[in-house]
């Protein structure tokens, strides 16, 4: 028999320990004591553990040594994000991580993250809606606002900044728009009205809104006039 495997045998009792929960073992079931030494091993299933002197059965669920049970005890931090609650460590690479993905939402992670308010409208942070709850950071209508202008195409709607009772105010305003030419007010909610401009529809000109009836009785003159509009195209 091989002395150095002899040797490496009873030393595990004296100055060495093997890895508990999950276990390793001294020497992988297909050790060849005659011709096998940690030199000349070819690992298959069975793999060297860089936390103890065994080996570790590469299975999935082998390579983990839980090192927050009994009878190890230990806490840590994980490599990857930072949490301390739930972590193993891989015995492949010594490398702790927590045992669920770290990108799984938990209790911890949701009672730990701070809740900022947005600087400029006060509005909690949301942040998957905003993309950040981190101090000194705007909402997502307020940026876009700033950025672009109250028409940006980035802006939520309706406004969440706004409250319902200022939302309905805001809505009964828009509801109802004159006439340019025939003076009449024009309930938007039930009625057509159409909007006319001069040149290119990027850059108008002399724009104007008018009702269905100004529109069914004189589209023409407005034409000959040099008004488009995009509806139009559309009868």
């Amino acid at each position: 028999m091989n002395e150095s495997y002899e040797d490496m045998t009873n030393s595990v009792s004296d100055k060495y320990k093997l890895c508990k929960n999950m276990n390793c073992q001294r020497f992988p079931p297909d050790w060849d004591p005659e011709e096998d030494t940690e030199e000349n091993y070819e690992e298959d299933e069975w793999k060297k553990c860089v936390l103890c002197i065994g080996y570790f059965n590469d299975d999935g669920i082998g390579d983990i040594l839980f090192i927050e049970e009994e009878p190890n005890n230990q806490t840590a931090e994980c490599n990857l994000c930072g949490k301390t609650k739930n972590i193993v460590q891989m015995k492949g690479t010594g490398e702790y991580i927590c045992q669920n993905a770290c990108d799984e939402t938990d209790e911890e992670s949701e009672d730990d993250e701070e809740i900022n308010k947005c600087d400029e409208c006060n509005i909690e942070l949301d942040r998957i809606r905003d993309g950040s709850t981190d101090k000194n950071f705007r909402c997502n209508n307020c940026y876009w606002e700033d950025t672009e202008g109250k028409y940006s195409d980035n802006i939520i709607k309706p406004d969440y900044r706004k409250n319902e009772e200022e939302e309905k105010e805001e809505q009964q305003e828009d509801r109802y728009i004159i006439c340019n030419n025939c003076n009449e007010s024009i309930d938007c909610w039930n009625c057509n009205i159409y909007c006319l401009f001069k040149g290119d529809s990027k850059q108008p000109k002399d724009e104007m809104t008018i009702c269905q009836l100004c529109n069914d009785d004189l589209r023409e003159e407005f034409e000959e006039e040099g008004y488009n509009c995009d509806d139009w195209d559309e009868m």
